[in-house]
């Protein structure tokens, strides 16, 4: 039985009560008169046309994974979306909670990579929103009520949506930041009941499995990216909100940002990486005060431990990040990726290993489109356009 299917036939009559084997369906149907009504049944919105004659649909059917995409489902959208190009579907739903959303083309290609949850509303209601600006994609912690605590739920879109970044020659910086007045405090603990039910086996593997499915795969996947990470914090920056900052290539503060490792206050160790990252950014010294005593601190000691770049008063936050990110975007992506890559691996090389390592680099550079550029600008005295080529 195929993974996927993809139907071009008429969908009236197709109740959302119906048991099909497949995780998408995709149909179109031409109408009849225009505004007519079809009715998908009680667990699908009620979907009226009025001018359209052409009508095409997506439903998604993965509802035990609240209609997260997988793999397999984005590939099948994605080939869907390069087929159709010039005609968009007009509704996505859902099996289970409905959802309907209306696309333009970059906001529906940008969902198909993201993987987003089709539980409430649009991207734009997400408890994480995804958006992709020019050749900035923005990760924006959405839940401010919980001082955008981490849920399972906004942990698994946040780990599909990174998997598709690797390869996404679209973009070339990766900024995280948040509405409300906290960039992340960490985990949902209050969520995380059952992990204390049970004997302490079983505890245990409730945690490892937490641990390489979740935590893990979020800061291995991030970890692995060639493009350069930008965090602007505001707030409570707590335990994995922590780590985003540990692990970031650049970091904008509010003077508002407050920083805590927390874990040895809960009776267990950190897991999201923060031991591997946290010393070679403040060094060993600081990084055993940082986490043995698990204190909070506030951003000029960030500053002064050299875990933040920049300090800005809050309301020039936004304004810093949006500099920062539009520089790095607009540099020529070979020689950005290429430093990040340099600095990351100096930490293990010996230093006849980084010499190599500068030359194999400084040569692939050369051999782009933007180093010509770059050198003809330099010598006609206007600034250079680069296309990441």
């Amino acid at each position: 039985m195929p993974k996927v299917s993809r139907y071009y036939a008429p969908v009236t009559g197709y109740a959302a009560d119906k048991q099909w084997p497949w995780p998408i369906w995709i149909g179109s149907q031409t109408t009849n008169p225009p505004s007519t009504h079809f009715e998908y049944g009680e667990g699908f919105a009620h979907i009226d046309v009025e001018t359209a004659i052409h009508v095409s649909m997506i439903i998604l059917n993965r509802p035990i994974a609240s209609n997260v995409l997988n793999r397999p489902m984005r590939e099948e959208l994605q080939t869907a979306f390069a087929a159709d190009c010039e005609q968009f579907f007009d509704a996505v739903n859902g099996v289970g909670r409905s959802f309907d959303f209306h696309p333009d083309r970059e906001s529906f290609s940008m969902w198909i990579r993201s993987g987003q949850s089709c539980l409430r509303g649009t991207m734009m209601n997400a408890l994480i929103e995804f958006k992709k600006h020019g050749y900035i994609a923005r990760i924006r912690f959405n839940r401010p009520e919980v001082k955008n605590a981490l849920n399972m739920q906004m942990c698994g879109q946040l780990a599909e949506f990174i998997e598709t970044l690797h390869d996404d020659s679209e973009v070339r910086v990766i900024l995280f930041e948040s509405t409300g007045k906290d960039f992340c405090s960490g985990a949902d603990v209050g969520g995380m009941d059952s992990l204390v039910q049970g004997a302490s086996e079983r505890r245990t593997a409730l945690v490892h499995r937490a641990v390489r499915e979740v935590s893990q795969r979020i800061f291995l996947q991030l970890a692995r990216l060639p493009q350069p990470i930008v965090v602007s914090v505001r707030g409570y920056a707590i335990g994995a909100g922590f780590q985003f900052v540990a692990m970031a290539d650049l970091v904008i503060a509010s003077e508002t940002a407050r920083f805590s490792i927390p874990q040895v206050h809960l009776a267990h160790t950190t897991d999201h990486g923060e031991s591997y990252f946290l010393p070679r950014k403040v060094g060993a010294a600081r990084a055993a005060q940082i986490m043995l005593l698990g204190d909070q601190f506030d951003a000029a000691e960030a500053e002064r431990y050299g875990l933040v770049n920049w300090v800005v008063s809050d309301d020039r936050l936004n304004e810093r990040a949006e500099e920062i990110t539009g520089r790095l975007a607009g540099g020529a992506s070979s020689a950005v990726f290429g430093m990040k890559r340099l600095l990351k691996n100096s930490l293990q090389n010996d230093i006849d290993q980084q010499f190599d390592a500068e030359y194999e680099a400084v040569g692939q550079c050369a051999a782009t489109e933007d180093f010509v550029e770059a050198i003809n600008a330099f010598n006609e005295r206007r600034s250079p356009v680069f296309r990441g080529s």
